[in-house]
């Protein structure tokens, strides 16, 4: 660490507000919201009993941070579980980087977790700077691909649009048709407001959403949602355990903002979680799904594309069924370069794994973690959602 003298503790109540001051670069500047997310992240874990935060201090003054979170995972058949953890928040003060302080806290970390059960570090980096210090201690297992569904000038619309300015008299009866219905279906009232407004106004105005058998709620519904993970066909691929403590806590993050479409045609059918981040709301991420049936998620998918004004709607890609594929492609979902966008500068999450066992075991419940196949991969495994 050169020829400072730093000194590694664990994070204390007493640190909050200096901690708070650090982390602005990287969480923003309101400090209400900051508090509330270090509250959630960290101290309201259910897996943990104190927060596994480190701080590196210099003449007692906290110059660097590194954050882990803790996450139950399971795999095989049997559904065997495994205490896992990931690396989360980390800063270092302008004039104390390159003197290896993340390296260190990290290994202390590691120290720690293995005396305390943990098995895996499991990473979903979710940028490439945080993706190249994951991939220093771990090993990839491949990239989470994205397809993504986008309205407005980038699709359907603009087709519509198009088409008809080519046709004598339908551009008349186009913007007839764009003031006289999709106003009243797209457009929000002033009762509402934020990112999901569209969707919210929708939901209380059209009564499709009734005959369908389909709410949209701003709350999740633990019990009912982990019933319906626990009933659903996984074959024993690794996924983080969705049981009613996990729902919980975990939609409570305050960086961002949730709606909850449930489909109850004859009981509890299935559900899609809709994400879009309070500090940059632009495309809608679908972070967590589980339905009975192909039919249910296509008709919640639908009521998401038709009637929730959204520009664009993504889903990590790489670990969906064949069949859940298909009728993404069919709804107009596509991988980023089908729009242009070169591979080069697409940023797709990669999954980077380190087993804290001595013996290296690569495996968890008989499934190899080295086989992207054989994950379950959501984004609401991610802490960045």
């Amino acid at each position: 660490m050169g020829d400072k003298t730093y000194d590694i503790v664990m994070y204390e109540p007493q640190y909050k507000e200096e901690l708070l001051d650090l982390m602005e670069p990287l969480w923003g500047t309101d400090r209400n919201r900051n508090s509330m997310y270090l509250d959630w992240k960290y101290c309201r874990n259910p897996y943990t009993t104190t927060p596994l935060i480190y701080l590196t201090l210099y003449q007692k003054k906290i110059v660097s941070v590194a954050g882990f979170f803790a996450a139950r995972w399971q795999a095989g058949q049997r559904g065997d579980e495994y205490l896992c953890f990931s690396g989360g928040d980390a800063v270092t003060k302008v004039d104390h980087r390159r003197q290896g302080l993340h390296d260190a806290m990290k290994y202390r970390a590691f120290e720690k977790l293995k005396k305390d059960a943990f098995s895996f570090e499991i990473s979903l980096a979710t940028n490439s700077l945080s993706a190249g210090s994951a991939l220093k201690w771990a090993r990839s297992v491949g990239e989470l691909g994205i397809m993504e569904w986008r309205g407005g000038k980038n699709g359907n619309n603009n087709l519509l649009r198009q088409t008809v300015r080519q046709l004598p008299l339908l551009p008349s009866l186009y913007r007839f048709y764009q003031s006289a219905v999709v106003r009243d279906v797209h457009s929000p009232t002033q009762k509402t407001s934020g990112v999901f407004h569209v969707l919210d106004d929708n939901y209380e105005s059209i009564q499709r959403f009734k005959h369908l058998g389909i709410s949209v709620d701003q709350k999740p519904r633990p019990d009912a949602m982990a019933a319906l993970v626990r009933t659903s066909k996984n074959e024993g691929r690794i996924r983080q355990v969705r049981d009613e403590e996990f729902y919980a806590w975990r939609f409570d993050n305050p960086f961002s903002v949730f709606r909850f479409l449930f489909c109850e045609k004859g009981g509890f059918q299935g559900f899609i979680v809709l994400q879009q981040s309070v500090r940059d709301p632009h495309t809608a991420l679908i972070v967590d799904w589980e339905s009975t049936s192909s039919e249910i998620f296509s008709d919640l998918l639908d009521v998401v594309i038709r009637w929730g004004g959204l520009s664009s709607i993504a889903i990590w890609s790489a670990t969906l069924s064949e069949e859940t594929t298909e009728i993404l492609k069919k709804k107009g979902f596509h991988t980023p370069d089908a729009y242009g966008q070169q591979d080069s500068k697409v940023f797709y999450p990669p999954i980077a794994i380190y087993p804290l066992d001595s013996g290296s075991v690569w495996s968890m419940g008989s499934k190899s973690v080295m086989e992207i196949t054989n994950w379950d991969m959501r984004p609401i495994y991610s802490d960045n959602y």
